[in-house]
């Protein structure tokens, strides 16, 4: 939720100053599709699809890193692109610090209350991960790219965040900002 409010605060800002929703929409992003498998994924891993599909826990973290590969994957034929390079920092970072944890985000261990469900304390409390994170520990590794920050209590959903999440605001309003106010070759 946090993340599509700052993207809709971006898009106000470059239409405020003289940016196009025609231009962005005129991007030329190589391998979107990418995106949109990556997408599918994650809902089918933290949805009751996987249940449905009975996919086993095991599995599940081997998969989210997959699915985060293929984000990587489209930020590197991208890269080209005004704002990629610090939303691919990011990126990188927090998948990094995912695939070395197992395919848990690593969280501030006083946040998890904030964001668990009464399963993920459950889980938690018998020793095992969460839906799609852990509490920090001693064994984790990276844990200053794990998701250390606490947002405001008015920011509604999302309670946490990861250095890596910032580069990836920071790129993207960078990207939506630069591409709104570019012409396109197209045009010229």
């Amino acid at each position: 939720m946090f993340f599509a409010i700052l993207f809709v605060i971006a898009v106000l800002v470059a239409l405020l100053s003289g940016g196009s929703l025609e231009n962005l929409k005129n991007t030329k992003l190589k391998y979107a599709w990418l995106v949109f498998v990556s997408l599918a994924i994650k809902i089918a891993l933290f949805s009751e699809l996987r249940n449905a599909i009975g996919l086993h826990d095991k599995l599940v973290p081997l998969i989210y890193s997959f699915s985060l590969l293929l984000i990587v994957c489209f930020i590197i034929f991208n890269i080209n692109l005004r704002g990629f390079g610090v939303l691919g920092l990011g990126l990188i970072s927090n998948s990094l610090v995912i695939t070395l944890n197992g395919g848990y985000m690593p969280v501030r261990a006083e946040y998890v209350p904030l964001i668990a469900t009464v399963k993920d304390m459950e889980r938690i409390q018998s020793g095992l991960p969460a839906t799609n994170f852990i509490p920090i520990s001693t064994d984790t590794s990276l844990s200053f790219l794990a998701d250390i920050f606490l947002m405001p209590d008015w920011m509604p959903l999302s309670k946490v965040f990861s250095v890596g999440d910032v580069l990836i605001i920071i790129g993207g309003f960078m990207f939506v900002f630069y591409q709104s106010r570019i012409v396109s070759n197209d045009k010229k």
